[in-house]
């Protein structure tokens, strides 16, 4: 993933920078990829591979690190995106196959000085034609959401409070559907958790899951707002 983040407007050469970059990044081996995470992290090169697998494990609450650099996409990200860098950037992604997207954010501060920011998706949502080979592993009507919420719903049966883990339901889903693409899971559980830190990268959940821990979860509760303690049961 490249992120190009410009505050303000994003100029018009903004395009040809990402482009430069994916260039760039297509060039980097996994063992180089590995090599600069650790560099920026301080880790020893010696044990380089041990530690970026651990941090990455630890923060995306996954069991296993994918393949890196099997996928590139790009993110363009700014006050504003006018339409001459969202227009270029949309014939890319349709007519190239190239995974760009334009986001719009806004940055407000509350009285109690708290940061709030919203974002809008301009390009992004289009599907491009490499995005449908790499989803041809999951080829049935039903959406990757409801897929999951059916497994967990099935997981949990009449106890609403029973906790559950990614790999939990990743094992449901996939007696059912041995082709389907687990890596999409955790993503979807994050979309629809709703008090996960990493929500606001996938756009689009529902209010459906709460998070009691890394990498543990149980469904939301009507009084989680005013009081997020329930009574959890061993999962």
């Amino acid at each position: 993933m490249i992120i190009e983040l410009k505050k303000a407007q994003a100029p018009r050469e903004v395009v040809a920078q990402i482009l430069e970059y994916a260039a760039w990044a297509n060039e980097l081996s996994e063992d180089d990829i590995v090599a600069i995470a650790a560099n920026y992290m301080g880790f020893a090169s010696d044990q380089a591979e041990l530690l970026v697998n651990s941090r990455f494990l630890e923060t995306f609450e996954v069991e296993s690190r994918p393949k890196l650099k099997s996928r590139i996409r790009l993110f363009i990200a700014a006050e504003s995106i006018p339409p001459s860098v969202s227009r270029v950037s949309r014939f890319l992604r349709i007519q190239h196959s190239i995974d760009i997207s334009c986001i719009a954010f806004s940055v407000f501060e509350t009285g109690s000085n708290e940061i709030l920011i919203t974002t809008e998706t301009l390009v992004g949502h289009e599907e491009t034609n490499s995005l449908k080979t790499s989803s041809s592993k999951w080829s049935r009507d039903k959406p990757v959401r409801q897929v999951v919420w059916e497994a967990v719903q099935e997981f949990v049966a009449s106890d609403p409070c029973r906790t559950f883990a990614p790999k939990d339901i990743a094992e449901v889903i996939l007696k059912r559907y041995p082709n389907f693409n687990r890596s999409t899971i955790n993503c979807q559980i994050t979309s629809d958790c709703v008090n996960h830190s990493s929500r606001g990268h996938y756009p689009g959940g529902e209010d459906r899951y709460w998070r009691i821990a890394k990498g543990s979860f149980r469904l939301v509760q009507p009084t989680d707002i005013l009081d997020p303690s329930c009574e959890i049961s061993p999962s």
